[in-house]
Parts: structure tokens; sequence; C-alpha cells
């Protein structure tokens, strides 16, 4: 495996096995690749492809990953991934829920002006449900 800070998102490419991300991940640090590495495309941390599998985003922050790390337009893994957790993929809202309990900030704008609340509001009550308790 190749020790360079693209080889953390190398890792999502190989395999979808949540246990050889974690070991793979696991190795990649221990040689020295930051964690919080951010990708050549969009500038955000392997977090951001993450959200379909909460014991993952678990995993990374126990690893460290910034939680509030940005991508190029601003938002957060957690901005970054609100649209994509309807009604049919449920583990959205727990990765949701993981990164708000470990400091995931709900007031970070990014570049069109818009925050986590903003963004809930567009997607229905149960995304504002989730950040109720952190407002």
């Amino acid at each position: 495996m190749k020790n360079d800070s693209n080889s953390i998102f190398e890792v999502f490419k190989e395999t979808s096995d949540v246990g050889t991300r974690k070991r793979k991940i696991k190795e990649l640090v221990k040689c020295g690749v930051d964690i919080n590495t951010r990708s050549e495309g969009h500038g955000g941390t392997v977090l951001f492809h993450a959200f379909y599998y909460p014991p993952l985003v678990k995993f990374l922050i126990d690893m460290g990953i910034d939680v509030n790390a940005t991508d190029k337009l601003g938002r957060t893994a957690l901005m970054f991934n609100l649209s994509m957790a309807d009604g049919d993929r449920p583990q959205y809202l727990k990765s949701a829920k993981i990164v708000l309990e470990h400091g995931a900030s709900i007031k970070i704008v990014d570049s069109r002006g818009d925050t986590a609340i903003t963004l809930a509001r567009r997607f229905g009550k149960k995304y504002e449900r989730l950040f109720s308790s952190a407002i």
C-alpha cells in the first residue's frame, strides 16, 4: 500500500468492507499519513466519504479526524452529507448524530451562506429535530 496523502482516499475505492477500511486507514496513519488529509478534488477529508457507514465515522473520530474540517466550498462533512440523508439512507442520520455528539458545529457558514441548520430545514423536520438538541 502506498504511503502518501492520496492513499487514504484510495481505501474507499479498494473496498467497501468497513473492517478492511478501518485496518488500512489505521496502517496508513501509523505510517505517518495525516488522518485530516484533504482530497485534491473537493478538498474534504475521508469523513466526507464515510457517512454511509456510522461505525467508520466513529472510528475516524477516534483516530482524531476533525469533524469541523471544511471542503473548498466551506462545507463540513455534516453539511455535505445532509442532502443524502433521505428516508432510504437512515445511516446518514446516525452518522450525523455521531459527529454532533463529538463536537460538530452547526454554525459554520459555507460559501453559499448555508449552515447545517439551514440545510436541515430544506430536507424536512426529521433533520431539524436532529439539530434541536445542538442549538
